[in-house]
């Protein structure tokens, strides 16, 4: 991914207003399940999300870890599809990390802290799709991570009407 695209994403990730996305997940049965949620993206595209550990979310992604994100609801600025692999973190050095991150960024969370005990999700990026609408034409970005470090799989160039 060249310089450019990794700035510009990672730029529209951090200044979303509210810094929120829809998060898709699948129950063992295959029943889909769809949650708002707040995030954090970290330098690498990787994101952490937190949630009380009785949610459907949590307990479809302990039996599934693959998980389906969408980013900005403007058709006039841009938006971003995720794909990803979540890691599930409830206690440990690793979660409090996480969980300090979290909570820096989202403090209206924290009263939801006391409501039950809460996890973390991390998850990596598999691949992304990001629409930009703020350029003519109208541009449209593949990156695949499967390789572990991203790899531009094309630039497509749509015309607005």
């Amino acid at each position: 991914m060249d310089e450019h695209l990794r700035n510009r994403v990672f730029t529209f990730l951090n200044t979303l207003n509210p810094k929120v996305c829809a998060i898709a997940t699948v129950s063992s049965p295959g029943m889909a399940h769809c949650a708002v949620m707040g995030y954090v993206v970290l330098p690498d595209f990787s994101l952490v999300l937190n949630t009380h550990l009785h949610t459907r979310k949590w307990t479809n992604l302990s039996n599934n870890p693959k998980v389906a994100l969408t980013f900005g609801w403007s058709l006039e600025n841009a938006y971003l599809q995720y794909e990803g692999s979540a890691e599930l973190i409830f206690s440990g050095e690793k979660h409090f990390r996480y969980e300090k991150l979290y909570f820096a960024e989202h403090t209206d969370a924290i009263k939801y802290k006391a409501q039950g005990e809460t996890g973390t999700i991390r998850i990596k990026p598999l691949w992304f799709r990001f629409y930009d609408f703020t350029v003519d034409p109208t541009q449209v970005h593949e990156v695949s991570f499967d390789t572990g470090s991203p790899i531009a799989l094309g630039s497509l160039r749509v015309y607005a009407n």
